[in-house]
């Protein structure tokens, strides 16, 4: 912010680098397209199958691999998999569930409501909302944003979350902190039997 001199501050301030230039993806929408090439580019719990997790501890968990790898989106948003019931239905497009992450598109309809949930960063990749959160412990206090795509926001741990409103084609990648949360694992497993890759 002192870089582009919307705050004043003590120290001289560091020179601004333009990089947008170098910005390959500029439309957010651009990252749900689903690119068959990479469906091999599976994180390793993935290719070993989730229920045979506790027999490869022992083995390299990342077999050499960078620490994480997200492969390319595997649904179009009219096959995403339906994920919960009542007024907590949504549908996800699980990406990737790993030790230090998870990341999930979900199509959220206006009226989806969640109770308690974890922290997770919602990036808006298409379409609009409006979305309310209160404020933990007590839920006393109410917060709505506007959000479209190419927002960020925060959907606080131990918040009550609802879509107010949203339009049909408003979908949310959410980065969970880790596969342990909000039942990420489980959603990647639905996708390897939705695949046929599990008995």
């Amino acid at each position: 912010l002192q870089t582009l001199g919307l705050v004043k501050g003590d120290e001289e301030p560091l020179r601004f680098d333009d990089i947008s230039s170098r910005i390959e993806v500029k439309n957010w929408s651009d990252l749900l397209s689903v690119e068959h090439a990479t469906e091999g580019d599976r994180p390793t719990w993935l290719r070993n199958g989730w229920k045979n997790r506790r027999e490869t501890l022992l083995l390299d968990y990342h077999e050499g691999t960078s620490s994480l790898v997200i492969a390319a989106p595997r649904y179009l948003q009219k096959d995403y998999l339906p994920w919960g019931e009542g007024k907590k239905r949504c549908y996800v497009n699980p990406i990737i569930a790993e030790a230090e992450a998870a990341v999930c598109d979900t199509y959220f309809p206006a009226g989806y409501q969640r109770m308690l949930q974890e922290n997770e960063v919602w990036a808006i990749i298409s379409g609009s909302g409006t979305i309310s959160q209160t404020t933990p412990p007590f839920h006393a206090e109410k917060t709505e944003h506007e959000v479209s795509i190419g927002d960020l926001i925060v959907a606080v741990g131990g918040a009550n979350i609802r879509i107010e409103d949203a339009t049909s084609d408003f979908i949310v990648r959410r980065h969970a902190e880790t596969c342990a949360h909000n039942q990420h694992a489980k959603m990647m497993e639905l996708r390897l039997e939705e695949d046929g890759l599990t008995d």
